[in-house]
């Protein structure tokens, strides 16, 4: 008689199927799924479901930078409007009647925000010259802020196009993102339900030698036998073709 001790595997807990179990099972799952629809799910798991999540990240990374550069130009489009609104307002009421020494110096103060360089205002309030270039600032000054906010207005709406590009991106990386979660779930669920089968075949695939390498060291109950003697005691077959002939007989002789 040969000694043969029974070991149980190990079957896995619900919560430890999941990614990594898939990878590392994957090559005996493929061999014997249930339900081929199932293939599809089993390879976002083991192929491109990390890439995806790199991807999400970039992404949302590049939607929010996006975001901050729209909004920036959005602070900066109604800065211009504002002062653009003000200045024209500002060198409208200059222009349109005498000039005080003071408003002279605040003339100036605007031409070089604005960037024209310094003009010279020399001259009164009635001076035909001190008029003409007050005119001339004016209109520089207002060409120059529309023509600020027109530039800024148009890169604003590149941005914003661009920006809402990246949002579609991402919006629809992440949907298929998840939709492939739900499959992979979907495929751990089915899997779990029918653990029995598919350990069985994990198991069958299993290399004899590694089997052995992975049961080597576990340790066993050894339970010690008494020693006991039993004595056999047996009749040859002739003897019990004998007696068998007796006991015939004498059932006969009885029932006579």
């Amino acid at each position: 008689m040969t000694p043969v001790i029974l070991i149980p595997n190990t079957i896995p807990t619900p919560n430890e199927i999941d990614n990594d179990w898939l990878i590392a099972n994957d090559w005996i799952l493929r061999r014997v799924l249930l339900d081929k629809s199932f293939l599809p799910a089993l390879n976002y798991a083991t192929t491109s479901l990390v890439g995806d999540e790199l991807a999400i990240t970039f992404l949302q990374e590049n939607a929010n930078r996006q975001i901050l550069l729209v909004e920036k130009l959005t602070q900066q489009v109604e800065t211009k409007t504002r002062l653009s609104n003000e200045a024209f307002a500002e060198l409208k009421r200059m222009t349109s009647y005498a000039l005080s020494p003071g408003d002279s110096e605040k003339l100036k103060d605007i031409a070089m925000a604005m960037g024209f360089g310094p003009f010279s205002l020399a001259g009164g309030s009635g001076d035909n010259e001190a008029a003409e270039k007050r005119e001339e600032i004016a209109k520089l000054a207002i060409e120059r802020a529309d023509k600020d906010l027109q530039e800024v207005s148009a890169k604003l709406s590149r941005e914003v196009t661009a920006m809402q590009e990246a949002v579609l991106k991402l919006a629809q990386a992440t949907q298929e993102y998840f939709d492939k979660q739900v499959a992979i779930t979907r495929l751990c669920i089915h899997i779990k339900d029918n653990i029995f089968y598919y350990m069985q075949a994990i198991w069958d695939y299993e290399p004899t030698d590694q089997r052995y390498f992975r049961l080597y060291n576990l340790p066993v109950p050894w339970i010690e036998m008494e020693e006991t003697t039993m004595i056999a005691t047996g009749i040859t077959r002739q003897a019990g073709r004998q007696q068998r002939q007796q006991t015939d007989f004498a059932r006969r002789r009885f029932a006579v």
